[in-house]
């Protein structure tokens, strides 16, 4: 039986659901592809790191796996979780991540690129939000968990209130939008978070 193997969009994730990622997090990828062929185990290697001109370098630790591989007369679809990957070595930045598919076949790479952006630790108590509410104060407002002058290395839950005939439509936190509400935010510099309301 020939085989045939298509990457599909691989999914890379974090168990600590929060816009920007610690040291003290870690990552998981989630491959897709799609696979016709004999039954075999297919070998996973992924990394994180950057991706140039170059080519990849990797920064972070090689993580390996293993998963069988079922037969199929048809290009049918499969998925898998590989195991994590520790942030724990990465500086400051925007890194992108590596994953390849090896076996019989000819090795497949899969490139995910901005697949995370690490931030800087901060020190205790340093750190300001700015609540703003668009397209005015009259269309609502925002609520933060704990309520606090400054934060820093904590959680803060934000959350939307309207004001009747508004609804509310999104987040936007220093020009990057989020549509959850309410939604946690992890407090590592100062940030801008403006509620954005619509009509009803």
């Amino acid at each position: 039986m020939d085989r045939q193997i298509v990457a599909l969009a691989t999914q890379v994730i974090s168990p600590e659901n929060t816009p920007e990622k610690r040291r003290t997090d870690s990552l998981i990828a989630k491959p897709r592809w799609k696979y016709k062929g004999p039954g075999e185990t297919i070998r996973f290697e992924w990394q994180i790191g950057k991706w140039g001109w170059a080519g990849f370098a990797g920064e972070s630790t090689r993580q390996y796996a293993t998963r069988f591989q079922p037969a199929s007369t048809v290009l049918k679809e499969f998925d898998t979780s590989l195991p994590s990957i520790s942030l724990s070595s990465l500086s400051p930045g925007y890194y992108d991540c590596e994953i390849w598919f090896k076996n019989k076949f000819p090795d497949l790479r899969v490139i995910v690129q901005n697949c995370v952006r690490v931030v800087e630790e901060a020190p205790p108590g340093e750190y300001i939000l700015t609540l703003r509410a668009a397209p005015s104060i009259d269309a609502g407002w925002i609520t933060k968990e704990p309520d606090k002058s400054k934060y820093a290395k904590e959680v803060v839950r934000l959350t939307a209130h309207r004001i009747w005939p508004y609804e509310f439509s999104y987040f936007d936190i220093d020009g990057e939008p989020f549509m959850l509400n309410p939604m946690d935010l992890y407090v590592t510099r100062n940030y801008t978070i403006t509620a954005h309301f619509r009509r009803a």
